[in-house]
């Protein structure tokens, strides 16, 4: 599955002890990464090289905190071992990474999907009272509008590291195809997770606005010409920064000529790309690995040319 957010997340204080040494993270997100299958304990040991032993002390504490779940192991996908008296021990499992939104988490003791916390009731409140429904109705239909387009954007694309990080509706391994909808809660938990992904991006951009900035010192709630409100205009300004525009123009007028070629194609066929997104965007494509079609199991990265060329045919 891919990960779009850095961390762990968990519901309570008493929660933080599933996740507290290193084998147990490392053991956690092999779990993760296993989605939408699950693994074995035994799998877990071969691909972390953690004894199997620390393994399984590992999977009943993160069991217990609530980060993942047992089940057993799906028939027909190996031989599984002799059952045990301590079912943790057993290869006759597989575990899965669990973790739910707020409205599927009140009653469940699962952690809290990335991105998500837990709002004290006096908030809540206030914020009931703050914040008109029919506000609310006219923002959540500019954020659905955001989201179609985004889709729409992905579906029309051949970026390869566009594919490479989208939301999957099937995952497919070792001539297996399985649903990538989760077993146990009913929600593609890669899906959920880009799509706050994109929703959150949104609010740390906003924070980097000038109009933010101002609303901010109408409401006193920066104090004028501190570190800290200047360190914000630096970085409303560093949006679209002159030397952001210098840096890409070296850039364009360092490249190859077939490269170039392409670029100016590019500009004049679609005049809403700036040189500045279409240099990010080329950085980006060419410092990501994306699987090869070719040689399942390797990764390969882009020329420029080639990054250039993906843009220009979208």
């Amino acid at each position: 599955m891919s990960r779009y957010f850095e961390g762990y997340y968990y519901k309570d204080d008493s929660s933080v002890a599933g996740i507290k040494t290193e084998n147990s993270r490392e053991v956690l997100q092999t779990v993760f990464r296993s989605y939408p299958r699950g693994i074995t304990a035994e799998e877990i040991s071969n691909q972390t090289g953690i004894r199997p032993d620390t393994v399984r002390g590992s999977l009943k504490t993160l069991e217990n905190a609530g980060f993942i779940k047992r089940s057993k192991y799906k028939a027909g996908r190996g031989r599984p071992g002799k059952a045990t008296d301590n079912p943790n021990e057993s290869r006759s499992f597989s575990f899965h990474i669990e973790n739910r939104n707020f409205a599927l988490n009140e009653e469940d003791a699962y952690q809290y999907a990335p991105g998500y916390t837990k709002y004290n009731a006096d908030f809540l409140y206030a914020w009931n009272v703050l914040v008109d429904e029919h506000q609310q109705n006219e923002i959540y239909q500019l954020l659905i509008n955001l989201l179609s387009r985004s889709m729409t954007k992905i579906s029309a694309s051949n970026d390869p590291v566009l594919g490479y990080v989208i939301p999957r509706s099937e995952s497919h391994r070792d001539g297996e195809t399985m649903s990538m909808i989760c077993k146990f809660c009913g929600v593609n938990h890669e899906a959920r997770d880009f799509i706050r992904a994109i929703l959150l991006q949104l609010l740390d951009r906003l924070e980097l606005t000038r109009p933010f900035i101002d609303f901010l010192e109408e409401n006193q709630f920066v104090l004028k010409n501190s570190y800290g409100y200047n360190r914000l205009l630096d970085q409303a300004r560093n949006q679209q920064a002159p030397k952001k525009k210098q840096q890409a123009k070296e850039w364009f007028d360092n490249l190859e000529t077939d490269a170039k070629e392409m670029a100016e194609l590019i500009l004049k066929k679609k005049p809403s790309i700036s040189v500045e997104q279409l240099m990010d965007r080329v950085a980006i494509m060419t410092d990501t690995p994306y699987p090869d079609e070719e040689d399942p199991g390797s990764y390969i990265t882009m020329n420029g040319y080639e990054a250039l060329s993906v843009v220009a045919d979208e």
